[in-house]
């Protein structure tokens, strides 16, 4: 049985960066991913938010320019009535990416830094000996087991429903979560590609999913958005909602579902660490891929020190935590007024009064990480 320095579950932005900065230090890396193409299917919006520091543009920077579809310059928000409100995000380093392309870039650099991906590899459990996390079962007859001295687990959103957060007993598991379909779109009237668009009204009917709908622009041909269903999505399309006249003719050429936890665990999650484990990204709850593009960087580097050093201990693993609470525990995120949620479970009439409120406001940000 091979055995390796660090095992990471996981191919997206945290589970890549992870690998890259734990095989640039010297150690011995494998990452599992479960699908059969790293980035795909692309579940999110594909929206990289602002920092404060400039680290998004830095990042962006550094990849291939056919990433960056269009930088952000406007988020614009509807009210149901149709009045409009624009937040200033230009210069924010805000954007709008092909999230395949950046995830299929940060793994190309994982393997140069040295890294081994092994896709088609889904991870089904954890190997405990001892209190102590050393290794990774998966559906895969030739490697049923994988050990190794640190296991970081990134695999996304979804684990907080059954993955390495709840098989490690670091989270609990949620049982209710937000659902929809993010559908690509032609043939939309009206939605520039600098402008980020949130139209506010009774779009949705499941529990969690009413009260908004994002849209933005990746070219001359394509939108991305986000409904609960096609048959809300048309519903929307014969209404009378500023909304309804840009999809009149619109027409859906693609879907993916997209899932987000609810209730359970409201941020980031407390404690990310046990001995020989760390957790990353979406596996952690952190709510964007900036986030969990650094967030991986930081498990790395750790989890490449603590083998070096043959700690790997909770008390070693745990700089990990204090790293995060430094910069992406705090990341100054969406006024706590006016967030998305703000909007959720609402008739129009209050939301028309939550919009005159938060055009009175002192400060809204919806779009950009001040603090990092």
């Amino acid at each position: 049985m091979e055995e390796y320095d660090v095992i990471v579950v996981g191919a997206g932005p945290a589970g890549s960066s992870a690998a890259k900065a734990a095989a640039e230090r010297g150690a011995k890396v494998v990452v599992l991913e479960e699908h059969h193409h790293i980035g795909l299917p692309q579940h999110c919006t594909a929206m990289m938010h602002g920092t404060g520091s400039g680290l998004s543009t830095k990042i962006l920077s550094n990849m291939d320019p056919r990433i960056t579809l269009a930088e952000v310059k406007t988020r614009r928000i509807y009210s149901p009535s149709g009045r409009v409100f624009d937040i200033s995000v230009e210069g924010k380093g805000v954007y709008i990416i092909d999230r395949a392309l950046y995830d299929q870039h940060l793994a190309a650099e994982a393997t140069e830094a040295g890294a081994k991906i092994l896709i088609n590899t889904k991870a089904t459990g954890l190997i405990i000996e001892r209190e102590q996390i050393v290794g990774v079962r998966t559906e895969r007859k030739d490697m049923p087991e994988i050990r190794g001295k640190v296991v970081i687990g990134a695999d996304g959103v979804r684990a907080l429903f059954g993955g390495v957060p709840i098989w490690s007993g670091l989270a609990e598991k949620v049982t209710e979560y937000m659902v929809g379909i993010k559908m690509l779109v032609s043939n939309v009237k009206n939605v520039d590609r600098e402008v980020m668009e949130l139209h506010l009204g009774p779009f949705g009917s499941s529990k969690y999913y009413r009260g908004f709908i994002w849209i933005q622009r990746n070219d001359e041909h394509f939108c991305h958005m986000g409904f609960d269903t096609v048959d809300n999505f048309e519903r929307c399309r014969r209404g009378n909602y500023v909304l309804s006249k840009k999809l009149e003719n619109a027409v859906i050429t693609g879907m993916t579902g997209f899932s987000q936890p609810l209730t359970v665990h409201p941020g980031p999650l407390a404690r990310k660490v046990k001995a020989g484990l760390i957790l990353a990204g979406a596996s952690a709850n952190y709510p964007s891929f900036i986030l969990n593009t650094l967030g991986g960087s930081y498990a790395g580097q750790i989890a490449a020190e603590a083998v070096s050093e043959g700690n790997v201990s909770e008390e070693r693993l745990a700089a990990f935590e204090t790293m995060c609470k430094k910069t992406i525990d705090d990341p100054g995120w969406w006024s706590k007024d006016f967030g998305f949620g703000a909007w959720m479970n609402h008739t129009d009439d209050e939301k028309e009064e939550l919009f005159d409120k938060m055009t009175k406001a002192d400060y809204v940000n919806f779009d950009v990480y001040e603090n990092i």
